[in-house]
Order: structure tokens, then C-alpha cells, then sequence
């Protein structure tokens, strides 16, 4: 059974095929490299210099000069600065190469300002170009803003409050926690540029898949960095690139049925647009999870949507419930905007729904977090419980909130949610939002609330009351006890620790 969840897990959050385990040079690695660089004074197969005079050279009897400038053609479809012209190689290997993690597809040397690609003749290479050309354009732009290299990044750094990282085993500088590839700030840097600005060079979309075939970054148990608008400002505003306009995520907002009797069932979920006249590309993965165990079954529905107005997808489910009778359903939206070369998905963790067999309805629920292996493996990556605390409203999932614990392990999150929730914000945008001080005032479900200084009361539509628990502060942040949300919004709360969940019902 713990090799079916575990195979259950690595469907929902594992990457694409070419998924990619990348280095650079630094304590060790000049070994490592020794027999390549020993390659490298051979002659070239074959060689392309770009314009900028970026020389790409194949040690494969494979790739050949026309498939090497098809190389420079992704990077140079891919967003980018001045750094651009500071890249000296891009050197291809037939053989494999180690690396920190073990094997790995792709190097980026920042002293010789080199990419190297490793098994080429057997691996896709496209997605592990870009996210080594992920690692030069950071290093590059990071110690030009902040004056130092992604290895001597902290939490105290500027990218590091904007990349939302509180909670989650993170490698910053000086940890003591083992190396973990996907826990290194620079390779988060290099996924998130291939997130934010390498759309653009691998646009050529799997049609069975649609958008769906795009790369998903290494790392899913972390904020996704095109939900993060600041952190793209942040890599403009340094690149000097043009400010686009962030798509949005889309928002699972009902799942109505259609014909009980069949099984069919209308998905509506919210436009990832931000314009009228945009047009979205969408592709709807579902994947079913029998409750009594056994391999999951996953399909992809593919859907254009035209402006700002919420889109429909049809869910046939006949076919699973007579497999399955009682199952789970994990339903995962991509949103592809080639015109501004940008895409983005929902998080393996959001809208999971139930099949109740006797009422034929889906229903929200928790992620299954323990049933499918997910708290085991992050623990033993050293993140003692999941980060999140997932907010279910009147039967319908909210965006997730950090999570955070006072010492009698009473579990907060941030009361500023709530008020970005009322106005379907990802974050507040008001770039003085929290300067003089911790947000304290919001207003949902009716209510207008404001925590009080004094940590220990609040008032609700203008009358004092106590609160069950201190408020605490953490940053810009006011955090607040789960304990005393009904008292704070008007509701009825239940709280599920084992899926990290708040399910609040109006009164």
C-alpha cells in the first residue's frame, strides 16, 4: 500500500519528463568536472556562435550546428537583460555527469560563465537549458541588486522576504541541514525563472496535453513564484525588462452537476486574465484516487478562454465511479498566455474534492497530506509540519495562509487573508501595505474587524471583545488564533490537523 501512495504522490507533485538536477561550481565540483574539462580540449563536433558571440559546441556525433542554433533560438525566446551577452558557452556531453545530488543533466559554471549539458544524446535538454540560463541570469542580476551570489543568501535578504520561504527547510547560507537540491536557494532562483521568463523559449505545447505539458518548478511545496507579483517586479526592476502585467491563478468556484444520473458535472473556476481582450489557453488535469487503494487515474481536459469572465470545463466522472465507487479527485488548472509568454497553475495541494456514493455530489476537502506520504517525506527534508493552513469557506477552498504556532502549540495565521480573500487579491499591492506597523483591520463576511494594540482584545462592528489568545506579530504581520475566528468573523469553525485545514461555515 505505501508503494501505491507513494506513486500516488510522485503523479500529483512530480516534474515533467525532463525534469532537471542542476549545479554550480563551487566546493568540489572543479573534481567532479575534471573529466570534462579534460573533453573540452578536444575538438568540438560541432560549434554555432551566436551573434553576441555565445559559442554553443556538441561533443555528440547528435547535435549538429543547425540543432545547436536551435538552442540559441530558446534562449533568445526567452526573456532577459544585459546578461545575455555576458554568457560565454554552452557545451553539450553525451556522457553523464554527478553532481551534489548525485546525477544531474545540466552545470553552470558562474566564474567561466558556462553552461554544460550532460547526456544529451538520451535526455530532453530544452527545459534544462533554461533553468541553467535561470542560474546565469540570477547570479548575474542578484549580486548586481543585492552584492552577493545565490550561495550567500539568508532570510534577512530582499529576495528572500519576497519569495515567501518562512516555515519551509530552506538551505540558506550557513544551514546545518543536509543538501537537498530543491531546498538551494539558486536552484529555487533558477526554477523560478523558468517559471517567470522562460515561457517564452518552450512554447512548442504537447497538444494532448495543452498547457498542462508545460514545466512545473522542482520545488511544488513552495508559494509558486508567478503567484508572487512583487518577486517578478523584483527581476524586472533589476534586469531592466519590460513590466508585464502578471496573469492570475485560477480559482475553482463551483462544481455543479449537470446530470446526477450520468455523473457529468460543470467545472467553473476563475479567469487567469487581467484584461478583457486577453486570450487564456487552459488545460483542466484531473486525477481520481480510489479510496480503497490502487493505482490513480488521471485525464486532461483542454479549454480557451476569451477575457476576464469565468470559464467552464464538462467532468464526466461515469467512467471513474464505476471503477472507484468512492474516491478523492485532485483537480489541477494550467493557464497559458503565449501572447505575453506566460503561464501559470494551482498547487497540488488545492482543490481536492470527495465523491459521496450515496448523493452522487463532490464535496471540498483536506489535501490528503499523510495519506499520500507528503508530511513523511518533508519531514525527513527537515520541516517538522506542513507550512500551510489550507481555508475552506462556506464549502468552497480560499487560498492557503502560513502557518504558525505559539508555544502552546496553538496554530495562527496572518487576519490580513481574510481581507485579501474579500477582494480576491494574491497580496496586497499597495507597496506601503504593513509599513508603519502590522495590518490590523479587516472586513469579511460582513464583518468589519480591527485587533486591538494591546494584543488582547478586538473590535467587531465597533464592540469590544476578548480575545481566547493573544494576538502575535511576526514582521508586517498580525497573526491571529484560529480559536478565536468565530468570535472575530461570524462563523462556525472545524479544525482538521491532520490535512492542515479550517473548514468555516457562515453563522
Amino acid at each position: 500500500m505505501k508503494q501505491i501512495l507513494l506513486a500516488a504522490l510522485l503523479i500529483i507533485c512530480s516534474l515533467t519528463p525532463n525534469a532537471v538536477h542542476a549545479a554550480v561550481t563551487g566546493g568540489g565540483e572543479h573534481t567532479r568536472l575534471s573529466y570534462v574539462l579534460t573533453v573540452e580540449k578536444e575538438p568540438a563536433a560541432a560549434e554555432f556562435i551566436s551573434p553576441e558571440g555565445i559559442r554553443f559546441l556538441s561533443y555528440s556525433s547528435l547535435w549538429d550546428q543547425q540543432k545547436l542554433q536551435q538552442l540559441y533560438e530558446i534562449l533568445l525566446g526567452c526573456e532577459h537583460g544585459e546578461e545575455f551577452g555576458q554568457l560565454e558557452r554552452v557545451v553539450l556531453f553525451p556522457q553523464k555527469s554527478t553532481g551534489e545530488s548525485g546525477l544531474r543533466a545540466g552545470h553552470y559554471d558562474e566564474a567561466t560563465k558556462t553552461i554544460r549539458l550532460f547526456e544529451v544524446d538520451t535526455l530532453p535538454v530544452e527545459r534544462t537549458l533554461v533553468h541553467e540560463y535561470g542560474h546565469h541570469f540570477t547570479y548575474y542580476w542578484l549580486k548586481q541588486k543585492e552584492g552577493f551570489t545565490p550561495e550567500l543568501v539568508t532570510e534577512l535578504s530582499a529576495w528572500a522576504k519576497l519569495r515567501q520561504l518562512s516555515g519551509v527547510p530552506v538551505r540558506w547560507f550557513g544551514s546545518q541541514l543536509p543538501y537537498i537540491h530543491k531546498w538551494d536557494p539558486g536552484e529555487i532562483m533558477a526554477e523560478d525563472y523558468v517559471m517567470l521568463f522562460g515561457a517564452g523559449g518552450m512554447l512548442h505545447v504537447d497538444q494532448t496535453e495543452g498547457a498542462a505539458g508545460l514545466p512545473r518548478h522542482e520545488n511544488e511545496y513552495i508559494p509558486s513564484p508567478q503567484s508572487l507579483p512583487e518577486l517578478r517586479r523584483y527581476w524586472e526592476k533589476a534586469a531592466g525588462l519590460k513590466h508585464v502585467e502578471p496573469i492570475r491563478a485560477p480559482v475553482l468556484e463551483a462544481w455543479q452537476a449537470v446530470d446526477t444520473a450520468s455523473s457529468e458535472y460543470d467545472l467553473m473556476f476563475s479567469s487567469a486574465a487581467t484584461a478583457h481582450r486577453q486570450t487564456i489557453d487552459y488545460a483542466v488535469r484531473i486525477t481520481a484516487f480510489a479510496d480503497r487503494g490502487g493505482l490513480p487515474v488521471s485525464w486532461t481536459t483542454q479549454v480557451r478562454g476569451h477575457g476576464m469572465s469565468a470559464v467552464h470545463a464538462a467532468l464526466e466522472l461515469s467512467h471513474i465511479v464505476r471503477q472507484m465507487q468512492s474516491f478523492k479527485l485532485n483537480v489541477r488548472i494550467w493557464a497559458l498566455d503565449a501572447e505575453s509568454k506566460q503561464f501559470i497553475y494551482t498547487p497540488m495541494y488545492s482543490n481536492w474534492l470527495v465523491y459521496d456514493t450515496h448523493s452522487r455530489q463532490l464535496s471540498a476537502a483536506s489535501p490528503p497530506l499523510r495519506d499520500h506520504g507528503i508530511d513523511a517525506a518533508l519531514q525527513a527534508e527537515g520541516m517538522d509540519k506542513w507550512p500551510l493552513v489550507h481555508l475552506f469557506f462556506n464549502g468552497k477552498q480560499m487560498q492557503s495562509a502560513p502557518r504558525y504556532e505559539a508555544g502552546d502549540g496553538s496554530v495562527y495565521i496572518p487576519l490580513q487573508v481574510f481581507d485579501r480573500a474579500a477582494k480576491n487579491e494574491r497580496q496586497p499591492h499597495d507597496p506601503l501595505a504593513g509599513l508603519y506597523g502590522p495590518e490590523t483591520k479587516v472586513k469579511f463576511n460582513g464583518r468589519h474587524v480591527e485587533l486591538m494594540m494591546d494584543q488582547t482584545h478586538a473590535f467587531v462592528g465597533g464592540t469590544r471583545v476578548k480575545l481566547l489568545k493573544p494576538m502575535m506579530i511576526r514582521g508586517r504581520e498580525a497573526l491571529v488564533c484560529i480559536d478565536d475566528l468565530p468570535q472575530l468573523l461570524g462563523v462556525r469553525s472545524r479544525w482538521d490537523e491532520e490535512g492542515s485545514s479550517l473548514f468555516m461555515e457562515a453563522n
